[in-house]
C-alpha cells in the first residue's frame, strides 16, 4: 500500500496510505482527549471526507495505548468539547476503523465505539470505567456499547467499570477483529 508522509496538527498525525488516510491520536503518554485534540481531529477528518481519493479512514494512536480517556481538565477550553466527536465520527459519510492497541477507555473507548468496525491488538484492553468515578459515559456510549454487545454485557461492563481484553471484546462482539500484529494494517484491510 502507498504512504505518503505524515503531517501533524495538534495532537493529530495523518498518514495517507493509498485510498486510506490513517489519523493518529499523539498526545503523550496516553492520548488523553481534550477539547483541542478534538477539533483537531474533526478537522483532519473532514479534510479527509472531502478528498475524493481518500476511500476511508482508520483511528489509530501513537504511543503505549489508543486512548485512555478524556482529559478532565481540557473539558472546560475553547477548542471544543471531546464529546461531540463519536457523533462526527459516525456521520462522516465515509467507513471509518478504529486500530486499537493497549487501553482503549473511557472518552477512548467511546470515540471507538462510534467507528463503523474496531481492530483491536491482543494487548488491548476496552472498558468505561466512568462508574469509579460516580459517573456514567457521556458521549454515547451507554447507546453505541448496547447495540453491539446487547443489553446485558453492556450493562455488566457498564457497572464493573471493569475493562475486557482483547479476546473477551471479540467474544461480546465489541470488536471485529483481534491480531497479533499492527493493528493499523488489518484496519487499512478491513
Amino acid at each position: 500500500m502507498k504512504t505518503s508522509g505524515e503531517r501533524a496538527q495538534a495532537g493529530v498525525l495523518r498518514e495517507q496510505r493509498g485510498p486510506v488516510a490513517v489519523l493518529r491520536l499523539a498526545r503523550p503518554p496516553v492520548n488523553a482527549l481534550s477539547g483541542e485534540m478534538a477539533r483537531s481531529l474533526r478537522e483532519a477528518m473532514d479534510e479527509a471526507a472531502g478528498q475524493e481519493e481518500c476511500e476511508a479512514v482508520v483511528l489509530a494512536a501513537q504511543g503505549r495505548c489508543f486512548s485512555a480517556g478524556a482529559d478532565i481538565h481540557g473539558f472546560g477550553d475553547s477548542a471544543g468539547d471531546p464529546h461531540e466527536l463519536p457523533n462526527r465520527v459516525q456521520a462522516l459519510g465515509k467507513p471509518v476503523v478504529a486500530a486499537l492497541h493497549g487501553e482503549a477507555l473511557g472518552a477512548g473507548l467511546e470515540l471507538a465505539l462510534a467507528c463503523h468496525a474496531r481492530v483491536a491488538r491482543e494487548d488491548s484492553r476496552l472498558g468505561l470505567p466512568e462508574i469509579k468515578l460516580g459517573l456514567i459515559p457521556g458521549a454515547g456510549g451507554t447507546q453505541r456499547l448496547t447495540r453491539l454487545v446487547g443489553a446485558g454485557a453492556a450493562g455488566a461492563l457498564m457497572r464493573s467499570g471493569l475493562p475486557l481484553s482483547a479476546q473477551q471484546a471479540l467474544a461480546a462482539g465489541l470488536v471485529d477483529a483481534v491480531t497479533a500484529d499492527d493493528p493499523v494494517e488489518q484496519a487499512c484491510a478491513l
